[in-house]
């Protein structure tokens, strides 16, 4: 049976940490330091079925043609660069982990915004600990968000609006196991 896909001169780790910080204008691709070929086109890309169902989603992917770099993009977006190695990007897992503090972030930011809380800025850490042996799946994750701007009487609605992201609202947090411990709190600075 062949080994992992990952060169073996090392251990992959079984902890990994991210940080999404949300607040202000984001980067656009002038901004970047280093300039990474995507290769994929920028069309639309087309589903795989012909079906008209408003809930299907769509993305590609493509080896950049280095290591164990790909190139996604889903819908008509910008592509991405996922990185098994995670020298060009974030790897499949730690985009798992983005994916899913990017989806609390939004559902958090929407419901204080509905709820009249204003923010200055918004940032979310994660950390996912893994199991040691294959399947390597998070068995836990943290996350804490950082909120800026509300005072001490909005601690309330923030800790509501994150309780109602992870229970209701968070789609990403809904698609993995059930039995996944997930960790939130919250600080105000």
């Amino acid at each position: 049976m062949p080994g992992p896909p990952w060169p073996s001169s090392g251990a992959r780790p079984t902890r990994c940490s991210t940080d999404l910080r949300v607040s202000g204008d984001l980067p656009g691709p002038d901004d970047l330091s280093v300039p990474i070929p995507l290769p994929i086109p920028s069309e639309r890309i087309p589903a795989m079925s012909d079906s008209e169902n408003p809930n299907l989603r769509s993305a590609r992917l493509e080896w950049t043609g280095e290591g164990l770099a790909f190139s996604g993009r889903a819908g008509g977006s910008d592509p991405i660069l996922l990185d098994g190695d995670s020298r060009k990007g974030p790897s499949p897992m730690e985009a798992l982990l983005l994916s899913m503090v990017a989806c609390m972030a939004i559902d958090v930011r929407m419901i204080l915004e509905k709820s009249r809380v204003a923010l200055d800025g918004l940032s979310v850490e994660v950390e996912g600990e893994r199991r040691g042996e294959v399947p390597k799946r998070y068995e836990r994750i943290r996350v804490r968000f950082l909120v800026e701007g509300p005072g001490e009487e909005d601690r309330g609605r923030i800790e509501r609006a994150i309780e109602l992201s992870e229970e209701k609202y968070c789609s990403v947090t809904h698609t993995l196991r059930p039995d996944l411990d997930i960790q939130t709190d919250f600080e105000i600075a």
